[in-house]
């Protein structure tokens, strides 16, 4: 589902309620739940991934549980994005690349935002009031480290293309298997263009998905009461 603003607008942070209620895989196949916004200069949105840059945090199943990820990277592969590069560097945080056990059934907010002056990005997770785990991102040293990013290398609000949540199940490389999952997403702030987020959709007194809210071509979405 993808967050539906008015023109021009980007959003710089995006926070959801996340729990994950079901999951299971077989064989080579998987599925996870995840939160991100995508950037890409228009100019290269007729030409797949190019150039794409992602900032994402999604809760996926590993052997014995849930694991929470947060990830920053650069398609470097046109047609599908199956090769990656890291963007930026982490400077402050307990969320490290090994991601954070999560446990099923319970909520948890999810949020993702990102300064436009200074190009940095914070991961949080938190749950019941208590931070759990944060990373923050400093964008503008991936542009200049050792390696540095891929160039063009544009996150911005002219490159900022879309938000969006959803729940995936995915074949592997091999074949073979099956994968389902079930999570629900609540209370959505999102805050644009640098302004304080406030409550974007909170489900209530609905029935279907708000159009004027969300784009949800393809999507398998439902609104589950209470």
């Amino acid at each position: 589902m993808k967050v539906v603003l008015p023109s021009g607008s980007a959003v710089t942070t995006f926070q959801t309620d996340l729990a994950i209620i079901s999951s299971s895989s077989t064989g080579d196949s998987d599925e996870s739940a995840e939160i991100a916004l995508r950037f890409q200069p228009v100019a290269d949105r007729a030409t797949g991934y190019a150039n794409v840059i992602y900032l994402r945090i999604d809760v996926t199943t590993v052997p014995g549980g849930l694991l929470a990820k947060r990830f920053f990277y650069e398609c470097l592969e046109a047609t599908t994005c199956s090769t990656t590069s890291s963007v930026g560097v982490v400077t402050a945080g307990n969320w490290t690349s090994s991601g954070a056990v999560v446990d099923q059934e319970r909520v948890y907010q999810a949020a993702i935002s990102w300064l436009p002056a200074t190009d940095v990005v914070t991961f949080t997770l938190s749950s019941g009031g208590n931070m759990l785990a944060s990373a923050t991102v400093d964008l503008q040293q991936g542009k200049t480290g050792s390696p540095a990013v891929a160039v063009p290398f544009d996150v911005s609000p002219n490159s900022y293309m879309r938000s969006f949540v959803t729940a995936l199940a995915r074949g592997g490389a091999v074949g073979g298997g099956d994968a389902s999952i079930v999570s629900h997403f609540d209370n959505v702030y999102v805050g644009t263009d640098g302004a304080a987020p406030v409550l974007f959709d909170d489900f209530e007194g609905e029935t279907i998905i708000d159009s004027t809210k969300w784009s949800v071509t393809g999507s398998l979405a439902t609104i589950v009461p209470g």
